[in-house]
This record gives C-alpha cells, structure tokens and sequence, in this order.
C-alpha cells in the first residue's frame, strides 16, 4: 500500500495538503488528473489543485479562508503572500 502523501480534508476545499515534504516537481495524481508541483511543499501546506484567477475564493476544511492576491496555476504553492484572509 502506497504511502499518502497528501489529502484533500473537505469534498468543497480547492486545495490539498501536503501530509509530507513534497519536492518541486512531484506528480499529484488527483480525481483522475495529473500535474506536477511547480514548487516544494511542506508538510502541513496547501497548494491549488486547477488553475485560479485573482481573487478566486480559497475553501479549507470546506469554509472560506481567503482570496487569492494573484493568479496561480495548479501545483502552486498557497501562501501569505498570495493570500488574503477572509475576515
């Protein structure tokens, strides 16, 4: 049994969460498509699971957290700097 190494926690989140270090490069696999991490992720981090516009509303644990401050394409990495928080 494969080891998993990250997790989609609500069916509504648009982000998964990396379970593991993840390096630049790796192939997700997930719902039946394939891309590639544009950047490391860490453990506990998120990071886009399709392609998002500025000011797309990002869903954890299926509740608003925030909007993007930039586009980003999928396998990016979510952070402060991309991310405003919903207040």
């Amino acid at each position: 049994m494969a080891i998993q190494r990250y997790l989609q926690i609500h069916p509504m989140d648009n982000v998964l969460v990396a379970l593991q270090d993840l390096a630049a490069g790796t192939t997700i696999v997930f719902e039946g498509k394939e891309f590639t991490l544009k950047q490391a992720v860490a453990a506990k981090h998120k990071f886009t699971i399709q392609p998002m516009e500025q000011d797309t509303e990002i869903l954890m644990y299926g509740v608003l957290v925030g909007k993007l401050n930039t586009p980003l394409a999928e396998g990016e990495l979510i952070t402060t700097e991309n991310l405003r928080h919903a207040s």
